[in-house]
């Protein structure tokens, strides 16, 4: 089966499928090694039902493979191993393989493999909208990714500088029997950099408008994005559907166009009218245009420190975050748990009707009855017993006493 499939290896790895279009820097793609490729569909039908989990990925070697599209991307995945030979987090990334032949040259590309999130990407849950975001949900998601930011710019003075849903993984699938959101990761530190520089790379619906305007390009700085991006990922998972959802075609929107419409973002608690005064104060601070307000207002240094001490004060931060299921999963749930009843039902009741009746014994086979005589009579059981009448033998009766 091996020798079969040569033009779906790469280097030794077996490519079970694309993770993502081949439209950024980087092929990303969900890869095993060769001994558990004869187990790809089933893995693949794992991943897309979301029941992957993370003891299988480990015992099957199932890691993400990240390649360069062009020879010039070398650069950036360079500095991306670099990086993350540096630093450790709970909420980032990990590489697999060792650290020294990281990156790998394939043909002219490079690549490197990271561990799989078994959860799968916050974007692909987002627009299946099979699960719906409550305040305290998104105040958590916001508070494990903050802290990732504020690593990053105070120990490391880096920025992220593509700060998405896209570039957030889930470290476990959801299920209707978890209580509690799982771990979040963020990835992709190909854009990372100096934090007070200014990049040009990340997606236009989370930057700055002194990102896309080149008149205050002497404003940008990654710290600020990746704050602006804090602020756009949180209006996102409480406002739903409005003019930056999902389905804006953000290739067919000009930069006039977005500067536009974040310099006239509603405030988020009139989208969403259970959302705190507290917390609309906070994620409109960080969707501020003007990059000096913006800064101001959350401090000169160390932004996302500030926001972290910020959003553990909202009301929300002390919700329990648990899963909302839509009523659909329940109905599913409910109609195979009585299924399984009724096919129970019937089974232990023709058990018990197939069962045959036992004859009683004695318990010893070796004692024997003695009949009864015929010569002797056995009493009615309606016969009466008949009492003598006593007669007297004298006539003398005496006399009354005067």
């Amino acid at each position: 089966m091996m020798k079969d499939l040569p033009e779906q290896q790469i280097n030794g790895f077996y490519i079970i499928d694309a993770l993502r279009q081949p439209s950024g820097q980087a092929q990303v793609y969900l890869v095993t090694d060769l001994f558990s490729a004869y187990k790809s569909h089933w893995l693949r039908f794992l991943i897309n039902s979301q029941c992957l989990s993370l003891r299988t990925a480990q015992r099957y070697r199932v890691m993400v493979l990240k390649l360069t599209r062009q020879e010039k991307n070398a650069l950036d995945i360079h500095n991306e191993v670099d990086l993350l030979k540096k630093i450790q987090h709970t909420h980032l990334a990990l590489l697999i393989g060792e650290k020294e032949s990281l990156p790998i040259k394939y043909h002219d590309r490079y690549f490197i493999t990271l561990k799989y999130e078994c959860g799968g990407s916050l974007i692909s849950l987002w627009q299946a909208k099979k699960q719906r975001f409550t305040s305290g949900q998104a105040v958590q998601l916001g508070y494990q990714i903050a802290q990732v930011l504020a690593y990053l710019h105070t120990e490391c003075r880096v920025a992220h500088n593509d700060v998405s849903m896209d570039n957030i993984m889930l470290r476990e699938p959801l299920s209707i029997w978890r209580k509690k959101l799982p771990h979040y990761v963020l990835i992709d530190l190909a854009a990372a950099q100096d934090k007070l520089k200014f990049s040009r790379l990340g997606k236009e619906r989370y930057q700055p408008p002194e990102y896309l305007d080149p008149r205050l390009h002497q404003f940008a700085q990654g710290d600020l994005v990746d704050l602006y991006a804090m602020g756009m990922l949180l209006y996102l998972l409480l406002g739903g559907k409005h003019q930056l959802d999902s389905n804006t075609n953000e290739a067919g929107k000009s930069k006039e166009a977005w500067i536009k419409l974040k310099e006239g973002l509603p405030a988020i608690n009139t989208v969403n009218s259970v959302v705190s005064e507290q917390l609309n104060m906070l994620i409109m601070d960080a969707l501020e245009p003007n990059p000096t307000q913006r800064r101001y207002k959350f401090g000169s240094e160390n932004l996302m420190t500030l926001f972290l001490q910020r959003i553990q004060l909202v009301p929300e931060f002390q919700q329990s975050g648990r899963i909302r299921r839509p009523i659909s999963s329940w109905i599913y749930l409910s109609v195979m748990v009585s299924l399984l009843m009724v096919v129970l039902g019937v089974w232990l009741i023709d058990a018990a009707f197939n069962q045959p009746i036992l004859a009683l014994s004695p318990t010893s086979t070796s004692a024997t009855v003695t009949p009864i005589p015929s010569k002797t009579p056995i009493p009615s059981p309606t016969a009466t017993i008949s009492i003598p009448t006593i007669e007297p033998t004298s006539t003398f009766v005496p006399s009354p006493t005067p």
